[in-house]
């Protein structure tokens, strides 16, 4: 192998390993990256799922909390009526927000947790958030999520 061909190997190999670091470092600033590691927790939690008439249900009854995980903006134009907007993609402050947001004390009220559709991960991530704060209140995620829940003509705020 010539001089040239070695360096040529040598460049694509260092451009490799560079942009790999920098997909990395990416990914792990990114607050919707990949998961490189399986969860090991103990107390890893996931919360129970709730059909939309179910939820509807919980908030005739009126004693449930409806959290709505998606972005100010959505809530703001439209949310489930009473719901409070706990925005799943707020980096570091998504727990400080939960402490602020929702009594962790009062296990007596359960939590109905949303985000825009089926295909959105967001309330499970706060559903999590709650979870990890100290809540242990019965959690639940609207699977179906905000669209399902205007498509069923349920009760709105906006």
């Amino acid at each position: 192998m010539d001089n040239e061909m070695k360096k040529t190997i040598r460049e694509s190999i260092i451009i490799v390993i560079v942009a790999a670091l920098m997909g990395f470092v990416v990914n792990a600033l990114n607050p919707r990256g990949f998961k490189m590691t399986a969860d090991t927790r103990q107390d890893a939690f996931l919360a129970k799922g709730i059909s939309l008439s179910g939820a509807r249900e919980k908030l005739e009854q009126g004693s449930s909390l409806f959290v709505d995980a998606r972005s100010p903006e959505e809530f703001n134009e439209s949310h489930v009526s009473g719901a409070v907007n706990i925005p799943a993609y707020q980096g570091d402050s998504l727990l400080d927000d939960v402490k602020n947001r929702v009594t962790v004390d009062d296990t007596s009220r359960e939590i109905v947790v949303y985000c825009s559709s089926r295909d959105c991960d967001s309330a499970d991530l706060v559903a999590d958030a709650i979870y990890r704060a100290g809540c242990r209140n019965t959690l639940y995620v609207m699977k179906e999520g905000f669209d399902g829940w205007t498509e069923e003509g349920y009760p709105l705020d906006k």
